[in-house]
């Protein structure tokens, strides 16, 4: 079955999802082991969303 289907995120503005998937990152969540877009990837699609809060996330992380 394809990432895709197994998960709610079909698709990420300014990122493709096959590649992104492919470059998550594995983190523990309390008890719960949990897959996180990279940050690269982040920065990509908050440049793509292009809104102000996703700006001042950029500004954040991309210094």
């Amino acid at each position: 079955m394809p990432a895709s289907d197994r998960h709610g995120l079909r698709s990420i503005p300014g990122v493709a999802f096959v590649a992104a998937y492919g470059r998550r990152l594995e983190v523990t969540w309390g008890d719960t082991v949990v897959h996180v877009i990279c940050r690269d990837d982040i920065i990509a699609a908050k440049r793509a969303a292009g809104r102000e809060k996703d700006l001042c996330d950029l500004r954040a992380l991309d210094p």
